[in-house]
């Protein structure tokens, strides 16, 4: 499985990060949780931005109904041999001086020094 990152962008107080992930060694992945906050959280919301400079971690939003401001990954959402799926997350935004952060994706590792457009 390989991650890229389409889009990190800031709007306001937000930063919406957009990726794909795609299936190049031909095992079918049924993700469920595996990209969630925990064993019930069928999303990408177990994502996370690091600031590393001012020691901050930011999850993606939730609404006041604790739902995901993300990509779903519900029981039948799956990658398969040479597919890939876009994936979306929108998190709260740093300070305007930060102009890259981490990117730590559950199973993947971190993503380092990735700008904001």
């Amino acid at each position: 499985m390989t991650v890229s990152i389409a889009q990190l962008e800031r709007e306001g107080k937000v930063i919406t990060l957009n990726f794909t992930i795609a299936n190049e060694d031909g095992t079918r992945w049924r993700i469920g949780n595996d990209l969630g906050k925990g064993p019930t959280d069928y999303s990408v919301g177990g994502l996370s931005l690091v600031d590393a400079g001012n020691a901050k971690r930011y999850l993606p939003g939730r609404t006041g109904h604790f739902t995901c401001l993300c990509s779903t990954t519900g029981g039948s959402v799956a990658i398969e041999e040479n597919q890939s799926l876009p994936f979306y997350a929108m998190f709260a935004a740093p300070p305007p001086d930060v102009t890259k952060v981490h990117i730590e994706i559950p199973g993947f590792g971190i993503l380092s020094d990735v700008p904001i457009a």
